[in-house]
């Protein structure tokens, strides 16, 4: 249909083709939809033609199409979007469910198809084998299961996986709101104190958040620092600006000071740069030393599991004993006993990770204090280098002409005016920034109580009766389709992904290629069947594509047939696709009730109705 048809004798180009499909719902709703497969140019094929009506079973159009878009974004979340259209149809109100980027999305009606359409492809190859991976939902075949059976768990997931999205938002406002606080504290040569990295339930923490500054190279707050400058500037404006001659005694003294003031930051600096260089030699030496035991437990665990496996991994010569006579043995000259008793594996991991934890806590603390080691640096360098400027200007003062201003003077007042200005600014957007933690630590505390009553909600009963009716018509049609590859007793349901498991392993796993099948068509009847004892989100609708897969046998066959149909006492469909011989399907369905719609074996599906012959007329010259 989509490149070239034949009928065995001849070959056309497809130049055109559409697909018509005529559905109704569990209310009697009738529409008809048409969908574009092949030809270029008109409409495109995610377009999709819905009437409302039968139009294949009458001569008109009942009335108007109205058109869809499908396979585009969108589509499940739009009016105008086919997935959301069939969504409505159909009863189901899709929940959102979270994507591996941590994004919400519909859970779209293509990842509910496999559970109750089993095409020829893909379908037979494992449970939901054909579930579209292209949409990232997280555990998408549980997802599925649990809208089709209507589960309370599904909703209670979509209330958690909403909560759990709004709380990464939060977290990343929290984030964002104090890295804007921690630039405006590096503005100002600072850092931020007392802000979380991650959200809090209380706020203001204790003690209050504040941000530190350095007022000539000591640690301070950003408040004291702010009055500090205040103070000074008022003692420098309360005086005249003194010429270079009334101020050379007072320069001089000021220029000595300076001078070994520097002298000291420099070697305060000096020291600081060794102090760091020692903590990071520190990290380095912890850092390998974490690798060691982590390298330890790890092993230490392996050798464990293995025990735990049964796994006789010791030779019987280590235990002293002869391989060959089973005689005991010594392999050295000197007494080997010790009076210490050795750990055994189960302390070893514990004192393992006792040590890992210790070493990760001791870790974070040299990180923090290298950082802070770094801050004293740099504060010591800006001071350093405020004060040989201040030197360069006390100098030039000493030798500038007598009757001009003090240059070093006017510079004070200029930078001191200056930095007072900076954090002046800091201090009022810090305190505007500030304000957005309040509201934010309040919603944590709101997500964090509703994650934690929705996490400690237990499965309901109906959940349990549900799944519990799904195991034992898993079981019972399972037993009537032959399956024979072991002991059904020894088959359980996981509640976790709410497949059949044997011995924790999923059950197609190790069966042959015919019991695959049989689990398949099994698990799909048994889905079908919960929705006649529970209200369930299942469409009542069942098709299997060619389920006589790997040459199962015939009487196994007619019993999976036999079983299917039973549907229609409970207002359910089936529809089965076979390619057998019309002979042996008539011969198989004698005694089993059903509506069977036969093609000729040996004709083709497609053929043609008709043939239009084009061709052109030669009218000859124009007169």
């Amino acid at each position: 249909m989509t490149t070239r048809l034949t009928d065995g004798e001849n070959e056309w180009d497809v130049a055109e083709s559409w697909v018509y499909l005529e559905i109704a719902n569990q209310s009697g709703r009738v529409v008809t939809l048409r969908r574009k497969v092949a030809g270029e140019g008109g409409q495109d094929r995610r377009v999709i033609d819905v009437w409302e009506g039968s139009v294949l079973s009458q001569d008109s159009l009942p009335q108007a199409s109205k058109s869809y878009f499908a396979r585009d974004p969108g589509s499940a979340q739009r009016e105008a979007g086919f997935g959301h259209w069939l969504a409505e149809f159909v009863g189901w109100d899709l929940p959102q469910v979270m994507q591996h980027d941590g994004s919400l999305c519909p859970l779209y009606a293509e990842c509910l198809m496999p559970t109750f359409f089993i095409e020829q492809s893909q379908g037979w190859t494992g449970i939901q084998a054909a579930t579209p991976k292209v949409f990232g939902i997280r555990q998408v075949e549980k997802k599925a299961i649990e809208f089709i059976l209507a589960m309370d768990v599904c909703k209670t997931d979509s209330e958690k996986e909403k909560l759990e999205q709004e709380t990464d938002e939060l977290t990343k406002q929290w984030s964002t709101t104090r890295t804007q606080l921690e630039v405006i504290a590096r503005v100002v040569k600072g850092a931020l104190r007392e802000i979380p990295h991650s959200p809090q339930a209380q706020w203001p923490p204790v003690p209050a958040p504040f941000v530190e500054t350095f007022q000539e190279g000591i640690e301070t707050s950003l408040d004291e620092a702010i009055r500090i400058d205040q103070a000074a500037l008022e003692r420098l404006d309360s005086v005249e600006i003194p010429t270079a001659d009334e101020a050379s005694n007072e320069l001089a003294d000021q220029l000595s000071e300076a001078t070994e003031e520097l002298a000291k930051a420099e070697s305060i600096w000096r020291s600081l740069e060794d102090e760091l260089e020692g903590e990071k030699v520190n990290l380095g030496a912890l850092e390998t030393r974490l690798a060691t035991v982590e390298e330890d437990l790890v092993r230490n665990k392996d050798t464990k599991k293995l025990r735990d496996f049964g796994a006789a991994n010791t030779l019987s010569i280590t235990n002293h004993e002869c391989p060959t006579c089973r005689q005991q043995i010594q392999d050295a000259l000197l007494s080997q006993t010790f009076e210490q008793e050795v750990m055994g594996i189960d302390e070893n991991i514990a004192y393992l990770a006792a040590q890992r934890q210790t070493l990760d806590k001791i870790h974070a603390q040299t990180n923090r204090a290298i950082a802070a080691l770094q801050r004293r640096i740099d504060a010591v360098v800006n001071h350093s280098n405020e004060l040989r400027a201040r030197i360069r200007y006390l100098k030039r003062t000493l030798v500038s002409s007598g009757i001009a201003p003090s240059e070093a003077a006017v510079r004070e007042r200029v930078v001191t005016d200056q930095r007072l200005s900076e954090r002046i600014n800091a201090k009022e957007e810090f305190e505007r920034i500030i304000h957005a933690f309040p509201p934010l630590a309040k919603r944590w505390t709101e997500l964090q109580a509703n994650l934690k009553k929705l996490k400690s909600k237990e499965r309901t009963k109906d959940d349990l009766n549900k799944l519990a009716e799904l195991f034992s018509r898993f079981i019972t049609a399972l037993s009537e389709f032959g399956f024979d590859s072991f002991p059904l007793e020894t088959v359980k349901i996981d509640h976790e992904n709410y497949r059949p498991k044997r011995e924790g392993f999923d059950l197609g796993y190790s069966v042959s290629a015919s019991d695959l099948v049989r689990i398949i068509a099994a698990y799909a009847t048994a889905l079908l069947e919960v929705a006649r004892t529970y209200p369930t989100n299942h469409p009542g609708l069942l098709l299997l594509d060619e389920p006589r897969q790997q040459n199962m046998q015939w009487k196994d066959f007619a019993e999976i047939l036999k079983r299917l149909s039973r549907a229609g006492e409970f207002g359910q469909q089936v529809i089965v696709a076979t390619s057998d011989r019309p002979e042996a399907i008539e011969e198989l369905m004698r005694d089993i009730p059903h509506s069977r719609m036969e093609l000729n074996y040996d004709d083709r599906l497609l053929k043609p109705v008709g043939i239009r012959e084009t061709f052109t007329v030669n009218t000859g010259p124009e007169a």
